[in-house]
């Protein structure tokens, strides 16, 4: 999932359903933004989230194995801008 979970209202919702559809031992992959107070301002961002917000989220949908890095950073990356993106990557067990 690629810059979509930004967008989401209930992202708690979402992530419990990609991990009900999910095969045993499949991987979720996310790149979103970083937290980023700012970003929450914008009318079409719900909320960004920080690693451990979302670390807790996957948790409680049944992930595990969850890692998650930010791997770049950009100037003007969103609405002109810097921003951070992070790679999270988690398990179905």
């Amino acid at each position: 999932m690629s810059l979509v979970l930004h967008h989401i209202h209930d992202a708690a919702d979402i992530l419990r359903q990609l991990f009900r559809v999910l095969r045993q031992g499949g991987r979720l992959l996310i790149v979103d933004f970083d937290k980023d107070e700012t970003m929450d301002q914008h009318d079409h961002i719900h909320k960004t989230l920080s690693h451990d917000e979302l670390t807790a989220l996957l948790t409680e949908s049944g992930f595990s194995s969850t890692n998650i890095r930010t791997f770049h950073h950009g100037k003007g990356l969103f609405n002109e801008q810097d921003a951070s993106l992070f790679l999270a990557d988690s398990v179905k067990e």
